[in-house]
């Protein structure tokens, strides 16, 4: 079906942020919620109604900030580009956002939340600035989106929000399983630090023919081509292929001249949240991000799946 399109100028209000001094106490610690883009990364859901940090009304009035009602929809526009959220309570930004106050006739909030989700490649791609990139409001105000009638948009924020609800599932009873792998490892093997079954100890280099990382600059995106694996893709003992980003085939091909992922090789976080191994169980051709490292194996010495079982059940959580 085609609906008719509509810029977000069109459809929404659009509010920018801002941060009080912060030297100055009488404007911090007081009754009014403020958010910053690394608030929204420590979501689980669509869903934001509490901040680490708040600020006065003395505060909010030094600043450009304004507070925005609840319904409201927050849009990280750099540091980095993409993050979104829907507040269920008042609350002001600070400059990283360009936020949307939806118009009630026209545009659904969970519909606009979950649009914006499912084009973050698109919305980053639109972002300039040499220090870091940012969606500046002119360029926001003319994205276009789709305009379903309003029922419609209802429904398909419902069936998104019911899918999310079930990704959020899989993954806590992932979690769970990580624990049980843990445990069968310990019972069979006993306690590594331990060793009480006497197994021989190396040194993690004396089973690789190599380590290395992807290339230390920045990424060029691409609307398709080359999946590109940061952090957010290597889980515990799987590699997962949602919300994925892509590089063109040019350009991976300068990224695998450092380092090139092949089957049978293991993938490491070792940037943020490290600790995490995850097999390259796959033939499909990636590309990595530099927190990401790249571990060649002696495979006369070490299975993939063990290494992989050992950095579950052995490296810091």
């Amino acid at each position: 079906m085609i609906w008719p399109r509509a810029r977000l100028d069109e459809c929404t209000r659009i509010v920018s942020g801002a941060t009080p001094k912060t030297g100055i106490p009488e404007f911090w610690g007081g009754d009014i919620c403020w958010v910053t883009p690394k608030d929204l990364s420590e979501l689980e859901g669509p869903f934001i109604d509490i901040t680490p940090r708040r600020i006065t009304a003395r505060g909010l009035a030094s600043c450009a900030a304004e507070v925005l009602p609840a319904g409201s929809v927050l849009f990280s526009s750099r540091a980095p580009i993409g993050h979104v959220a829907i507040n269920r309570v008042p609350m002001a930004t600070n400059q990283g956002f360009k936020s949307f106050i939806p118009k009630a006739s026209k545009l659904d909030a969970g519909f606009l939340f979950w649009w914006l989700k499912c084009h973050r490649s698109y919305l980053e791609g639109l972002g300039n600035g040499a220090t870091f990139k940012e969606v500046s409001k002119s360029v926001v105000a003319r994205i276009e989106i789709p305009l379903p009638p309003l029922a419609e948009q209802r429904r398909i924020a419902t069936i998104l929000d019911h899918a999310d609800n079930l990704w959020q599932q899989r993954r806590l009873a992932l979690g769970r399983l990580d624990g049980l792998t843990q445990s069968v490892f310990l019972h069979i093997f006993g306690d590594p630090r331990q060793n009480p079954k006497g197994w021989k100890f190396v040194c993690l280099g004396d089973v690789l023919h190599s380590a290395s990382d992807g290339p230390h600059v920045s990424p060029r995106y691409a609307e398709d081509g080359v999946p590109f694996l940061s952090t957010r893709h290597i889980k515990r003992g799987e590699v997962m292929w949602e919300d994925l980003k892509f590089i063109t085939r040019d350009d991976a091909k300068t990224h695998w001249k450092k380092c090139k992922p092949e089957k049978g090789d293991i993938l490491y976080i070792k940037g943020g949240t490290t600790g995490i191994a995850a097999a390259v169980d796959f033939d499909r051709a990636v590309a990595i991000w530099v927190h990401v490292a790249l571990l060649k194996l002696k495979r006369d010495m070490v299975a993939p799946e063990w290494l992989e079982v050992k950095g579950l059940c052995c490296c810091p959580r």
